[in-house]
């Protein structure tokens, strides 16, 4: 199956922000007077619904057929609580930087580091770029303003460049060539970033031309990376799309890609149309395609119909056997 970013570049964006809960270090705490560590509930009936969530979360919990969660079950087991079934929001996003194409590129003259990368862009947009910088963001998420991060009084900011609407369009260092990637002139401490930290070593925003609208408001795509331990390549922290006065976090989605196919011409369209390879299928009745979404683990898999079925008979994702807490159904615009 393929791996696939729910923006899918120019085309439609599935958009959903995910907060999960840190239930995995509960596990073996004591609920009810029994300590839970390990296999199964024994006593289901002295759990409270927070309890029970928790142990969910933990992936601590086992469940059988047929329980009753007030009554234990004939088996002293417990029935999963039904997963929710929702519908994800759907946006257009102009934009899509190709994160995995972000690359330090060395000149060999110099000796100094420069970011290139490939992106699409549906229509005009400008690209800007910033190291060692700190996001101000309105209550909304909206990004307001980036600034360098106090104490580095260099300039750590690329020239904004304005780039026409187009597929594969390349940012090299020829765009950036007077403000080279100069990780060794910073303090060591913020060369990663972590989850304490407020600076990000690597910043690429790709917005709208509309000069228009205010910067917050106007359509955007932000790439957030951070330098690896050996500081040549680069790796991405998130993605934020920015769309209709909202800010929304970008996550990948493991499968999206076979059930809307990529742009294709010539003979791999051809080949496309003349084989299907029923990737694009449902993994359970394998003949409707696939259109819900297992989450935590963000498997594409189900058609909307076994995704409901799934609801009453499992709680376990079919491809990676992880809990389920919700099934996401997405329709895409094509």
């Amino acid at each position: 199956m393929g791996n696939r970013r729910s923006s899918m570049g120019a085309g439609a964006t599935t958009a959903a922000q995910q907060q999960q809960g840190g239930g995995g270090q509960q596990a073996g705490q004591v609920f009810g007077g029994e300590q839970q560590n390990g296999g199964g509930v024994r006593n289901g009936s002295e759990l409270t619904a927070e309890q029970l969530q928790l142990l969910i979360q933990a992936g601590r919990l086992q469940y059988g057929g047929g329980g009753d969660l007030a009554a234990g079950g004939d088996n002293g087991t417990m029935t999963a609580p039904q997963p929710q079934f929702r519908s994800a929001k759907v946006t257009k996003n102009p934009f899509n930087l190709k994160k995995n194409t972000v690359r330090l590129k060395k000149d060999e003259e110099t000796g100094s580091f420069y970011v290139e990368f490939d992106f699409d862009a549906a229509e005009p947009c400008i690209v800007s770029i910033h190291y060692f910088s700190r996001e101000y963001v309105t209550p909304e998420h909206l990004t307001v303003k980036f600034v360098t991060e106090p104490g580095l009084n260099q300039a750590l900011s690329v020239t904004p460049v304005t780039y026409p609407a187009g597929m594969n369009q390349k940012f090299t260092k020829e765009h950036a060539i007077e403000t080279p990637f100069n990780f060794d002139a910073v303090p060591p401490a913020i060369l990663h970033y972590s989850e304490r930290s407020t600076c990000y070593p690597l910043m690429i925003d790709l917005r709208a031309a509309d000069t228009d609208q205010s910067h917050q408001l106007r359509t955007a795509q932000t790439t957030f990376l951070t330098l690896d331990t050996n500081r040549h390549t680069v790796k991405p922290v998130k993605q934020k799309v920015s769309v209709g006065g909202q800010a929304y976090e970008l996550h990948d989605i493991y499968g999206i890609s076979s059930n809307t196919g990529d742009e294709r011409t010539g003979d791999d369209a051809a080949d496309e149309i003349v084989e299907d390879d029923g990737d694009s299928l449902c993994v359970i009745c394998l003949s409707d395609p696939r259109d819900t979404a297992v989450l935590p683990c963000r498997h594409m898999c189900l058609c909307s119909e076994c995704a409901q079925s799934l609801r009453t008979q499992s709680n376990k994702c079919p491809i990676c056997r992880g809990p389920v807490q919700s099934l996401l159904h997405i329709k895409v615009e094509t």
